[in-house]
């Protein structure tokens, strides 16, 4: 599946998840009506958050934040129905909004839009290297995410107060 177009094409809003899993009944083989597979398709996600939401509150109190991600219309909507992670992001670029994925410039240049700031004044943070590159491309500050621990460290090492370590 991941090897075709498709996943791309949802990811980046040009199909619906009805048409991806039409797509996975036609051409993969799935075999389970639209209800189970959407279900099994969004409750993928660890109910433990990788950063914290006290984390999160205090950041957002203190900075305007942007949500990037490169994400489909299901995982969205599971997202904001399951988790309070969207509400501390005054704004979300969400790749099947915008129709661009990370590491493509295009999502990240919606970002900075999004933000009304410029680049140099904004810090992007991303798990994946070819991401951090194509944000340092743009003249974004960057901090390629491996652990809440360095994260912290590195906040801290800018001045951003972020509570008590955990």
């Amino acid at each position: 599946m991941f090897r075709t177009l498709v996943i791309r094409r949802y990811e980046t809003g040009h199909v619906t998840t009805r048409d991806f899993y039409d797509f996975l009944v036609r051409d993969g083989g799935l075999e389970m009506d639209y209800e189970a597979f959407y279900v099994c398709w969004t409750e993928v996600f660890d109910p433990v958050p990788i950063i914290k939401p006290d984390l999160l509150e205090r950041l957002g109190r203190q900075y305007p934040m942007t949500l990037v991600s490169n994400t489909n219309e299901a995982h969205a909507d599971y997202v904001r129905q399951n988790y309070d992670v969207f509400r501390h992001f005054g704004q979300h670029v969400l790749s099947y909004q915008v129709g661009s994925l990370k590491p493509d410039p295009r999502i990240l240049e919606c970002a900075i839009k999004a933000a009304g700031r410029p680049p140099e004044a904004m810090l992007f943070i991303d798990d994946r290297q070819e991401n951090i590159q194509a944000g340092d491309a743009l003249g974004l500050q960057t901090h390629r995410f491996r652990s809440l621990a360095i994260l912290k460290d590195y906040l801290t090492g800018l001045g951003i107060e972020v509570g008590d370590p955990e």
